[in-house]
């Protein structure tokens, strides 16, 4: 790679997620699959998962599927998402990233001509086992097709080290390619997004930072003065103002700053189709103030200057359905067109739960949405924050997404709710088959299990801990790379050779138990020693498994294979 800039990127992404590859075509992957899709989804999770590149990858690195603003890895997500009246808002996303300075048309060529390929209802050429697992996924999802608010969106990814120039001719055969893929009639809407080296550099840098802009707010009033309020505002602000506060730098929609918003876009529904007709109206478009129940922003930081807002590390905590027409009428708006605001700067995080709670109660929500706003969730952050567990890695519990951007803290030491959730669900209720599942869907299955106000902080944060041991014994290579798609199972079963679990209602128990797991994880050539001998163990119950017809995809979502490893482990220590 010759962009030196973009190659001290790499290192700075690589650093920050403790990333256990140093080949520089893998790591780039990795990279671009980082930027394009956590943009838009900030909980992805493990960009490992949506890697797709290797032999017979149909031109193709990287694959993601969302639907509600979730990343689906199962269908049994797919099936938990549909559930009842709910409708299914879909989007496909390809990725072809090379770490050449120019953007070849043969090899944009093959890109989409492997996206095509998977869009037929079978394969034209030979394409490998994590492909096939995505085109199970998509069959599954239009089996589901009475469930769409509209045909999923697809973009395509092509993304170089070099600079995109508008070449005629490279322009001419991707529009030949994409409208045979749209002539299937499987998507609304099919994009081709080119991203050269200069665009990748400001999507890492805006992930990086925290968001920050500037609008002109001149019809407020300013709130009488409220505790832990450091200054209020209510008003109407020019929709063409509002954009500028809900698009980057490329004027595309910022869904990550709809995180704290309870409820994800509805699609076409009922409600906002009215907003749709009101701004598509030249009419009935000024009215939308007094049609609108408008949005609420709740921003860290707010600096007035005459009538000039700078906001800082902002979210719309109520709103993201108003926000979302209209960023998708954008076109029609016209300087008259205002839409209510009200701009609260806090910094008290009790506060802000009461504003999202009471902004947000018009309608029923998932299970998860309140889930950050208890106060278990509060003292766990606490607990990893103050407690001194005497591990070398030290880590952060994230109740809110990107609380840490800006600061010194690395990516690879947050643990997310959603993450958390599943380590805890794995290694202490023993049920590592279960973390493929959809985050809501396992805090809906477990609600009884897990983040119980009576329960101890320990095994939660030893479960984690347990977890990046084996991440770690990975990266350095004492247990194998093909046993990444296990590191649930192994850190279940690392804790596991310890013993039963105890009664987690038992604190001092429950304590003892865990501080004796510390003590030994400490001891990093123990620790090594235990995961190799359990490594081998999941060897010896794959093989099992798998002459007895077992796929090897399926096993690790299988109760049966916890089963196994569970008594070979229990037999071993």
């Amino acid at each position: 790679m010759r962009d030196e800039v973009l190659r001290g990127y790499l290192i700075d992404f690589s650093e920050q997620h403790k990333l256990n590859t140093t080949e520089e075509a893998a790591l780039f992957e990795l990279f671009t699959a980082y930027c394009i899709v956590s943009r838009d989804y900030p909980d992805v999770g493990d960009i490992e998962d949506l890697i797709v590149g290797g032999s017979h990858d149909c031109g193709i690195d990287s694959v993601a599927l969302f639907v509600n603003g979730q990343l689906v890895l199962e269908s049994d997500a797919i099936d938990y998402l549909a559930k009842g009246g709910n409708l299914l808002d879909c989007h496909f996303v390809f990725i072809q990233s090379k770490t050449s300075s120019k953007f070849n048309a043969g090899e944009i060529a093959t890109f989409l001509f492997g996206v095509r390929s998977f869009v037929e209802d079978t394969s034209v050429i030979p394409q490998n086992a994590a492909l096939a697992e995505f085109r199970k996924l998509k069959d599954h999802l239009y089996s589901k097709s009475i469930k769409f608010s509209q045909n999923p969106r697809c973009s395509l990814y092509y993304v170089t080290a070099g600079t995109w120039t508008d070449d005629v001719h490279v322009k001419g055969r991707i529009d030949a390619d994409l409208q045979a893929i749209r002539s299937k009639n499987l998507f609304s809407e099919v994009e081709f997004v080119p991203v050269d080296a200069s665009r990748l550099r400001l999507l890492y840098q805006e992930l990086r930072r925290k968001v920050a802009k500037e609008i002109e707010f001149t019809q407020h009033a300013v709130f009488p003065k409220i505790a832990g309020v450091r200054q209020a505002y209510i008003g109407v602000l020019p929709c063409k103002e509002f954009l500028k506060l809900i698009t980057d730098s490329e004027g595309e929609l910022q869904r990550s700053l709809f995180y704290e918003n309870v409820r994800d876009f509805q699609g076409d529904n009922p409600v906002n189709q009215e907003i749709r007709a009101t701004l598509a109206s030249t009419v009935e478009q000024d009215k939308l103030p007094v049609l609108n129940n408008g949005v609420t922003i709740v921003a860290r930081s707010v600096n007035q200057v005459g009538t000039t807002f700078r906001l800082q590390d902002y979210q719309i905590v109520n709103g993201c359905q108003t926000s979302h027409v209209i960023y998708r009428n954008k076109n029609r708006l016209n300087a008259n067109t205002y839409v209510p605001v009200k701009l609260i700067e806090a910094l008290d995080s009790e506060l802000i739960n009461k504003i999202i709670m009471a902004t947000n109660r018009q309608t029923e929500v998932k299970v998860e949405a309140f889930e950050a706003l208890r106060s278990f969730h509060k003292d766990l952050e606490e607990f990893y924050a103050h407690v001194d567990l005497g591990m070398d890695l030290r880590l952060f519990y994230e109740r809110r997404s990107r609380q840490y951007s800006g600061t010194a803290v690395y990516q690879y030491q947050i643990v997310t709710m959603p993450f958390q959730l599943k380590c805890f669900v794995a290694v202490f209720l023993e049920e590592p088959h279960s973390t493929h599942r959809y985050y809501g869907e396992i805090l809906e299955a477990y609600r009884r299990r897990v983040f119980q106000e009576k329960h101890s902080q320990w095994p939660y944060v030893v479960s984690t801990y347990a977890y990046k041991c084996v991440e770690d014994a990975i990266a350095r290579g004492v247990v194998f790379a093909r046993h990444s798609k296990y590191r649930y199972q192994l850190a279940f079963a690392l804790r596991r050779s310890f013993g039963r679990t105890p009664d987690l209602m038992n604190r001092k128990a429950t304590e003892e138990y865990c501080r004796k797991i510390l003590d030994f994880v400490r001891n990093q050539r123990k620790c090594d020693e235990r995961l190799v001998s359990i490594a081998r163990i999941l060897d010896g119950v794959c093989k099992t498994m798998l002459r007895a017809g077992q796929s090897q995809h399926s096993l690790r979502s299988l109760r049966s294979f916890t089963m196994a490893i569970h008594d070979s482990v229990s037999s071993r220590f």
